[in-house]
């Protein structure tokens, strides 16, 4: 939230003309259109059983997952959770209208239960297609090794871009 990023995207948001900011508005109001459905179906993955989901975000995200009940999630990583999850409530409450169904995908959340082992989601973003998949291959108890977490050495930065879009469409003033 307070990122140098974050901060642009902000100034370049207070900076476009109503009839961007109405623009934005519409896309960004239906970006949170979400539905949350069981699928009725199940399957096993790496020895849990679990529950088939699809999750739609609107036109341009569809997620179909896997959810199993018989894993917990660690008392740390969900208090990490429930802080990032405030945070996004925060954040969304700073976007005024372009938030108004932040409720709304907040109730179809609650319905998923259990841990994710596997999902699939589908984007299409101004007709950028995406297909990202998951799955669990193995559940192993213990801590994780500090080297989980360094940075590859073949790691590249890159801008981010929705900056460049916004960027864009400030240049249209």
């Amino acid at each position: 939230m307070n990122s140098p990023e974050m901060k642009k995207a902000q100034e370049q948001m207070n900076n476009l003309s109503p009839e961007q900011k109405a623009k934005m508005e519409a896309m960004m109001g239906g970006m949170f259109a979400i539905t949350v459905e069981k699928s009725g179906t199940s399957r096993r993955i790496a020895g849990y059983d679990c529950d088939n989901w699809t999750v739609a975000v609107g036109q341009f995200s569809k997620s179909e997952e896997c959810l199993t009940t018989q894993l917990k999630y660690p008392a740390a990583a969900w208090d990490a959770y429930k802080g990032f999850a405030d945070n996004m409530k925060t954040l969304m409450a700073a976007m005024g209208p372009m938030a108004n169904g932040i409720t709304e995908m907040q109730d179809q959340f609650k319905k998923l239960r259990g841990f994710p082992l596997a999902n699939t989601t589908k984007t299409n973003v101004m007709g950028h297609k995406t297909v990202i998949a998951t799955e669990v291959s193995t559940v192993k108890y213990g801590s994780i090794p500090p080297s989980a977490f360094e940075i590859p050495n073949n790691y590249k930065k890159v801008d981010n871009p929705m900056l460049k879009s916004m960027d864009r469409m400030g240049k249209r003033r």
